[in-house]
């Protein structure tokens, strides 16, 4: 196709396998055996909680300045609260139509105050055409890392896309794994991974594809190591049949299996820990986020019901320990 309509490779992005990935601001090494905080949220494109989007069965496609900032206010006082010493946020908005143009990337590095910053896209596209009552237009949304301590630059790996025509993967996100390092005094540095699955794949093969090149990308690695984020999957031994009409969108065998294998399960935390908050609720009814480790032990791990009001998912808190 870009051969016979070269102009589109000008308009739209196309990711390489493995792309660099800047790390903005400095700050000193974190301490060998410190306890870090890390918080993990999908914040829905700072939204908020009013609007029936399209995806979930309403008509909602984009929102207003003055919603995006509201939201952001609510968002930046959870993670203020937690007080996290590394922040991993997924679906954060830059410069889209559907959110009122706002860098939220920006503006949560801005009003947190973190001293570094990483940002990595999986989604960007010059003209969303959907919903047709109200397209999305421009749409650039990424994965988000603060951290108190210095990061050194990373990688971007492109992760499988959905099992879908040429013509629609032209509108539709560009999955990728984000590995950033954090060196720590006196030790090897924590390797931290940073995803987001894809979602409404209905079993078609892609998360299980995706879940073995973040294995693999994991395993290339040696010493402590993170990975977290929204992996759009239940845990092993939750059926999908107990969530009705919701239940098409998971593999009756959870795609996620093979990390319980190759790192340790830091939350969900034995006996659950729910995370999505469906339309019209304030209660989750489903684990789709985790974090997953290596060489760490969790001392803590609870899932925040204050992000309800802010977001489809509530954030995940985790306090670990690197092992000596």
């Amino acid at each position: 196709m870009e051969a016979r309509l070269p102009f589109l490779s000008r308009l739209w992005w196309r990711p390489e396998p493995r792309e660099p990935v800047h790390v903005d601001g400095t700050a000193p090494c974190v301490e060998s055996g410190r306890r870090l905080r890390v918080l993990s949220w999908n914040v829905q494109f700072c939204a908020g909680r009013r609007c029936f989007f399209f995806y979930d069965g309403g008509r909602d496609a984009r929102v207003t300045a003055a919603e995006v900032r509201h939201t952001l206010d609510g968002v930046v006082e959870v993670i203020r609260r937690a007080s996290p010493d590394l922040v991993f946020l997924q679906e954060v908005d830059r410069h889209s139509a559907r959110t009122a143009w706002i860098d939220q990337h920006a503006e949560l590095a801005r009003r947190l105050g973190y001293p570094v910053a990483a940002h990595t896209t999986y989604f960007r596209v010059p003209f969303v055409p959907v919903p047709p009552h109200a397209p999305m237009g421009r749409v650039d949304m990424g994965l988000t890392v603060l951290s108190r301590f210095r990061l050194d630059p990373g990688e971007r790996i492109a992760l499988a896309p959905l099992a879908e025509p040429r013509w629609r993967r032209a509108f539709n996100l560009r999955r990728a794994l984000q590995h950033l390092e954090l060196p720590v005094q006196d030790g090897p540095p924590i390797h931290l991974f940073h995803t987001h699955l894809s979602a409404f794949s209905r079993g078609d093969g892609t998360l299980e594809q995706q879940v073995r090149t973040v294995v693999d990308e994991v395993g290339r690695t040696r010493g402590p190591a993170l990975l977290v984020g929204d992996l759009n999957s239940l845990p092993p031994g939750d059926p999908p049949s107990r969530l009705g009409a919701a239940s098409v969108l998971y593999a009756e065998r959870t795609p996620i299996e093979p990390l319980y294998d190759a790192l340790d399960p830091l939350f969900p935390p034995a006996g659950g820990g729910g995370t999505y908050v469906p339309w019209g609720s304030n209660l989750p009814d489903r684990t789709i986020d985790y974090v997953f480790g290596r060489e760490v032990l969790a001392d803590r791990a609870v899932a925040l019901a204050s992000g309800a009001a802010w977001s489809d998912h509530l954030p995940i808190q985790v306090d670990v320990v690197p092992t000596l």
